[in-house]
């Protein structure tokens, strides 16, 4: 009887865990995943292209279009590295560690993906340094 108990408890946490790990894995994923915005020292970034913004993109990519547009519109200069089209391009990207695109560097802060309020806000922010 005691066997047949432990079998049980055993199965039950195995099913618990299967499938409850199977429903509890992208919210927890989505936790786990890092905000848009960023912020550290991307100036070796800058400093290589000689520009103060620089993209990472794909040529297929159409949030990474409305990047373009978006800081075009604005009259941004910067330096778009298109990684699908450059094996340069491709090696500096995956220096960043990332799995998306775009992503928007300034010489302080790292902007993953495209929502125009949080580039608005990321690039005003980034312009002048934060206060003390």
């Amino acid at each position: 009887m005691k066997f047949a108990k432990a079998v049980l408890v055993i199965a039950v946490f195995l099913a618990l865990g299967m499938f409850g790990g199977k429903l509890a894995g992208p919210t927890i994923s989505a936790w786990m995943r890092p905000g848009p915005v960023q912020h550290g020292d991307y100036g070796k970034y800058l400093q290589a292209s000689g520009k103060s913004l620089v993209l990472f993109s794909t040529s297929t990519c159409p949030h990474c279009k409305q990047a373009r547009d978006y800081l075009a519109s604005r009259h941004l200069d910067y330096q778009d590295y298109v990684i699908d089209k450059s094996p340069d391009a491709m090696k500096l990207y995956l220096t960043l560690d990332e799995k998306t695109v775009p992503i928007l560097l300034t010489a302080n802060t790292k902007i993953r993906g495209f929502r125009a309020a949080v580039l608005d806000n990321a690039l005003s922010f980034s312009a002048s340094p934060p206060s003390p």
